[in-house]
């Protein structure tokens, strides 16, 4: 990335700071990885190999992501521990982390909206193309928003006035797109859910199939509501805190990043480091439950 000599006043000190409570948050979470990795293959040996693949991408792309995690850590404290705060300039690392960590977000997405593709065909719903099509534009603009993100980052120095518009521009975007696409993910499967519950009720199809399915759509029904809830508190923590405190008041307010001196906070590295990291433990915890909606219909 390019470098400068000029670092912003009390960079160093916030900037550190918050970057170690975001690693430690994801390397604790990248044991909550290891666990359900380990969890699904022993108790799924039977599952298809696409999911065993997916689980396995899914735990490279944390591992990977821990792996620049720490070398983003051995940079600031030992690499550069002469000089801490000589930091205008962010380590390769960073943009490894960042991409891998967009990465993991368009599979999570991906992984909601083909089982979401999947139940509706199932049901023989004529509108699951229209659905699964909408969903799909979403994650892919959150991620080439995310790209163009970590593009930005790498041309600027983090001490030139063209980093400000960074969140105002591609960063926001991104995580307005995110947001739009979990919350999108979670009013389908709730949606689909409901209207599955409504026929077990309705038509009893608890006679022709499992006594106890009823209670098994309850539980993907608050599992799918209570993951979506999750993800959109952690993006819209991020993209309030990214845009800038003051949200009233003239555009230059809102144009914002944290990067500028005048927040004297990086608070968002608490959030987004560790975030793709959640949107991995979700897919994995989909993956380990008995009857799951993909491991219904396989």
């Amino acid at each position: 990335m390019a470098g400068s000599n000029a670092v912003p006043t009390g960079f160093g000190d916030a900037f550190l700071n918050t970057t170690f409570v975001g690693e430690f948050l994801l390397f604790v979470l990248y044991g909550c990885t290891l666990g359900q990795t380990v969890h699904y293959y022993s108790q799924y040996k039977d599952d298809r190999l696409q999911w065993k693949g997916l689980v396995a991408v899914l735990l490279l792309l944390d591992t990977a992501k821990v792996a620049a995690g720490a070398e983003i850590l051995y940079y600031y404290t030992v690499t550069n521990h002469q000089a801490p705060y000589n930091i205008a300039a962010l380590p390769p690392a960073y943009t490894i982390l960042a991409v891998i960590g967009i990465v993991t977000v368009l599979l999570s997405q991906c992984f909601y909206l083909r089982t979401i593709y999947s139940v509706c065909t199932r049901r023989r719903n004529q509108r699951r193309a229209v659905i699964a099509v909408i969903g799909v534009f979403l994650a892919l603009l959150g991620f080439a928003m995310g790209i163009v993100w970590i593009t930005e980052l790498n041309i600027h120095d983090a001490a030139t006035e063209a980093l400000k518009g960074i969140s105002a521009r591609s960063g926001v975007i991104q995580l307005t797109a995110n947001i739009a696409t979990d919350l999108y993910i979670t009013i389908a499967l709730t949606w689909i859910l409901r209207n599955f519950q409504s026929e077990v009720e309705t038509r009893g199809l608890l006679r022709d199939y499992d006594s106890n399915l009823g209670s098994i759509v309850s539980r993907l029904f608050a599992y799918s509501a209570s993951r979506g809830a999750l993800l959109l508190v952690l993006q819209i923590v991020e993209i309030t805190i990214v845009s800038g405190i003051q949200w009233i008041g003239v555009v230059d307010d809102v144009l914002q990043n944290l990067l500028d001196d005048k927040h004297k906070t990086y608070l968002t590295n608490i959030v987004w480091l560790p975030q793709s990291t959640v949107y991995c433990n979700s897919v994995l915890a989909a993956c380990v439950v008995p009857y799951a909606p993909f491991r219904v219909q396989c």
